[in-house]
């Protein structure tokens, strides 16, 4: 069916999910107290449910940042941040930690505009109005409807490159140079987290400041979408990660066909094989496209 079949390593620079500890974003009291502390779990609603991995943003840096002062910054694109700075100024998102929504752009570019306005940590969620517009009750999410409920949080990589962030643009080989990976401008460099809006709906209603426009507003009851600044009543808000940078080897499984007018020249159909959660939509549906079309062509190159 196929001329070569091939296993190609690759390595590249990832990030773990340590399971053994938990994200966490934690709000605390003026007297240091626990107001909320996110679960850095999702509700399991099948008991028979194989473990995934905890929501995380791979790629963001493993620590602990804390700040007496949070801002929302709508959906995080830069005229967002850029809005932002210009109500509250731009040296008070110096040293603070920016909540944004999930939506309009890569999430990676989310965290990389917060840290470009000096934020030292973020936070991103996955407002109602975006993921469960015909509200949050229980028979209007998951697992009545296959809207997102309360919990549910969306994992995923924050580089906003392509390829190994060693290695840009070249295979990742072991005779490859490599950059090291302070110079790699593409890597986030402050902690950041993932939580569910349930979660989310605790935390904004302790935002100070003015309240923002109608085109910023979200649709979590009981909260009054502001700029934010020093929070109010409480001391400050924390945002943990254990994630760490290790290199590890991959392995792709390639199949070539030749072509009779110009072989010199490739088309690459591909899907990755890797899965964030469950894997039903990202990547299976791509690999079972994929293998189709693996399939047809073999039958059609035999004949």
């Amino acid at each position: 069916m196929i001329d070569l079949i091939g296993r190609s390593k690759t390595q590249q620079i990832t990030l773990l999910d340590l399971s053994k500890f938990l994200f966490r974003v934690t709000l605390r009291s003026a007297d240091a107290g626990i107001i909320i502390e996110t679960e850095g779990v999702e509700h399991v609603y099948d008991p028979d449910q194989i473990k995934t991995v905890k929501p995380f943003l791979a790629y963001t840096p493993n620590g602990t940042v804390s700040s007496t002062k949070l801002f929302y910054a709508n959906y995080g694109q830069l005229e967002d941040l850029t809005h932002l700075a210009s109500v509250v100024g731009n040296a008070s998102l110096q040293g603070s930690i920016i909540i944004m929504r999930y939506g309009r752009i890569f999430r990676g570019d989310k965290v990389m505009h917060a840290q470009y306005f000096g934020a030292a940590g973020a936070i991103l969620y996955n407002d109602p109005s975006d993921y469960a517009p015909f509200g949050t009750t229980p028979d209007q999410v998951y697992d009545q409807k296959w809207y997102l409920p309360p919990s549910g949080a969306q994992r995923g990589s924050a580089y906003t490159g392509n390829g190994d962030p060693l290695t840009p643009i070249y295979p990742s080989t072991d005779y490859m140079p490599k950059l090291h990976e302070d110079s790699v401008n593409s890597l986030p460099r402050i902690p950041s987290q993932p939580i569910g809006y349930g979660e989310a709906q605790v935390i904004l209603k302790y935002l100070g400041g003015n309240e923002v426009p109608a085109n910023w507003r979200g649709t979590l009851s009981n909260v009054t979408y502001r700029y934010g600044g020093e929070l109010l009543n409480t001391s400050s808000i924390e945002v943990k990660s254990f994630n760490r940078l290790e290199r590890k080897d991959t392995y792709n499984v390639i199949g070539i066909m030749k072509g009779e007018i110009e072989p010199d020249r490739y088309i690459v159909i591909g899907n990755h094989r890797d899965a964030w959660s469950l894997g039903s939509v990202d990547p299976t549906s791509g690999t079972a496209t994929m293998l189709e079309i693996t399939r047809v062509l073999g039958e059609m190159h035999k004949n």
